[in-house]
């Protein structure tokens, strides 16, 4: 609570700032996966967002999203520079000499403890111990701390190891050349038992890491002739191995379920973009047109996404079907897009010479700086565009044909058109919509997504709009849940302008809903469920004859006999007990003492509260008059 965060402002349609004022961590059955404008965004069914229509935006759930939808996208991304990770390597290994073996062994028998239990305080296996301090030993090292350990025990003390013992292993320099690296291995690498490997068809960019390696870690790689025309660069370590798997964590797991380590976004720009570059030696390509990455893990994309956001690189996710024996596995892959090569080489770039020179000939041929698929208000844009059509003489002008297309609809104003445009006029307005943080993009698909997931609410202290993986979202349901979850689990509720008001005993909570909003599985959870389903045709005449006094039995019976007929209707909101005393207390002000076609005309507003539930009405009423609905048997 009480961090600064990324907000929004659909009046004035910019990013602000705004304040978490709670974070409320619950489960969920069932999510959507949203694409919108290469993000992805993993919501639940009811989550909101604000949907932008004809110059206004409407706040819609999830569940009612549609391809092509417009929602607002936060094209930036801020890295907050945390600390550097800690990259020394903890369990040194330390070589030791015959002379330095025949100390410890000779400690052992003095001190007349077994190898069990040398073992047992050492956090070692016996045969491991036997192995090194043994009369016939095969191994000659130890780690540092188990070493420690070891002489305590043993009782050695001052100055034993003599000059050929002493540390050997990995010396990690943080650098450009390790960040590198890392971004390499978690692209291509993999480690198994004690030895990382990372293939590539490519020796050279193999012999370029290979010193990377050695001035990042002090020790050779080697480079070994793979099968299938590849190779290989290969290091045996276990320390190496541990030190790898501390520091990057999922960044080593399998390929599918591996994403971007934490630490990664808390470095420098410099050594962020140095990650960058290390992963897309690994896996991107040069298009004809842009630079690509694949891989079966969709979070190592997002999270390269944002790394590559917070350097000033945008890029496009989408969904790249398998194909060969991953579509036999059904296994799908996903493929990163970047269009603004000029960004990518300036801030990024390839290590890879091959790659460097593909990229460097289509910078040259020339770019179209922006988004075809980002797209601006068009209440903004069009106003300017006629100004400028009124002003200028436009055939003098590059492009002067797309402000007559943008004007009249043809074109969609999108970033790449109003940025052409703001150079081609030197127009600062346009300029200024097109260097804005905040787009419209398109829903491009929505998956479903099954199984019990971990959702986070945000709620924020002045504003229903936040920032999810750059997609502007509305939280308005979620802070009602956040609201019941604090009554349910803590018995207290907080108001920001008062304080926290807890209750002294536990309190009897009754919610009722006419299911127009979902409530979460957290707060179901919590609740016993009690259906109450409409009342029998005697009931419900029974609670207008107590509710609505002086009414005559006859219209008591025909409103019942009425409503029953207009909830077996195919109805958007189908009318309740509240609709029928509504209705009945309108009816008996007017004095009326049974229905007619008229009188059912004039006040039938007071039970249907849609525009098609109406117009269904009436067709049926046209096609079967008024008495069809009161020919209903009790």
């Amino acid at each position: 609570m009480g961090d600064d965060v990324v907000s929004f402002d659909p009046s004035e349609f910019r990013m602000t700032r705004s304040t978490v004022k709670k974070v409320i961590r619950r489960s969920a059955a069932a999510l959507c996966r949203v694409y919108v404008g290469g993000r992805v965004v993993e919501v639940t069914r009811e989550h909101k967002f604000a949907k932008h229509v004809n110059g206004r935006f409407e706040v819609v759930e999830a569940s009612e999203l549609k391809p092509g939808d417009l929602l607002p996208l936060h094209k930036s991304f801020y890295a907050s520079r945390l600390s550097d990770p800690d990259v020394a390597i903890a369990d040194e290994m330390v070589k030791l000499s015959i002379r330095a073996k025949e100390v410890l062994h000779s400690a052992y028998k003095a001190a007349g403890k077994t190898y069990e239990a040398l073992a047992a305080a050492s956090g070692v296996s016996r045969s491991h111990l036997r192995n090194v301090i043994g009369p016939v030993s095969c191994r000659q090292s130890l780690r540092r701390r188990t070493l420690d350990v070891l002489t305590r025990e043993l009782g050695v003390e001052g100055e034993w190891l003599d000059a050929e013992s002493g540390a050997t292993g990995f010396k990690v320099r943080p650098s450009v050349q390790l960040y590198e690296l890392l971004g390499y291995v978690v692209a291509d690498g993999c480690f198994t038992g004690d030895r990382l490997s990372i293939s590539d068809k490519d020796f050279d960019i193999l012999q370029l890491y290979a010193d990377k390696f050695l001035q990042a870690f002090g020790r050779p790689a080697r480079i070994l002739k793979g099968p299938h025309r590849n190779f290989e660069l290969t290091c045996h370590s276990l320390p190496l191995g541990r030190f790898l798997r501390r520091l990057l964590g999922r960044g080593m797991v399998r390929s599918r379920q591996r994403e971007v380590p934490e630490f990664v976004f808390a470095l420098s720009a410099e050594h962020r973009a140095a990650f960058i570059r290390g992963f897309f030696d690994g896996e991107g390509w040069v298009g004809d047109h842009q630079v690509c990455a694949t891989s079966s893990s969709l979070y190592l994309l997002i999270g390269m996404q944002w790394l590559l956001s917070s350097v000033g690189v945008d890029s496009h996710i989408r969904r790249a079907p398998a194909s060969g024996f991953d579509k036999a596995e059904n296994a799908d892959f996903y493929t990163m897009t970047i269009s603004a090569l000029k960004r990518f080489r300036d801030f990024v770039g390839f290590n890879s010479a091959p790659k460097r020179a593909k990229l460097e000939a289509r910078v040259q041929r020339g770019q179209a700086q922006g988004s075809r698929n980002e797209l601006l208000p068009r209440d903004e844009v069009v106003p300017i565009l006629e100004g400028l059509a009124a002003s200028h003489t436009l055939h003098a002008h590059p492009g002067h044909q797309t402000i007559y297309d943008v004007i009249a609809g043809r074109v969609k104003p999108n970033m790449a058109t109003v940025a052409r445009l703001a150079a081609s006029f030197d127009s600062a307005k346009l300029r200024e919509i097109a260097e804005r943080e905040v787009v419209l993009a398109e829903v491009t698909s929505i998956e479903d997504m099954a199984g019990e997931h971990t959702v986070y609410d945000v709620v924020l202290d002045d504003t229903p709009y936040f920032v999810a993986n750059q997609v502007v979202t509305h939280n308005c349901d979620e802070e009602f849940e956040a609201f019941m979850l604090e009554v349910f689990s803590d018995w207290q509720v907080t108001i920001p302008e008062i304080g926290t008001i807890k209750a002294t005993h536990p309190p009897y909570v009754i919610l009722t809903s006419n299911r127009t909003r979902e409530l979460s599985d957290a707060l179901r959870r919590r609740c016993l469920y009690l259906w109450i389903d409409y009342p029998t045709y005697d009931k419900e005449v029974r609670i207008v004859e107590r509710k609505v006094p002086g009414i005559n039995h006859r219209l008591a019976d025909e409103v019942t006999r009425f409503m029953e007929s207009l909830r077996r209707m195919r109805l958007a909101k189908v009318p309740g007990v509240a609709e029928t005393l509504d209705w009945a207390h309108a009816l008996a002000g007017l004095h009326a003492d049974h229905l007619d076609e008229t009188l059912v005309s004039e006040t039938i507003g007071c039970v249907l509260k849609d525009a098609d539930d109406i117009k269904r009405f009436r067709a049926e009423v046209q096609k079967s008059g008024v008495a069809s609905f009161l020919h209903v048997a009790p």
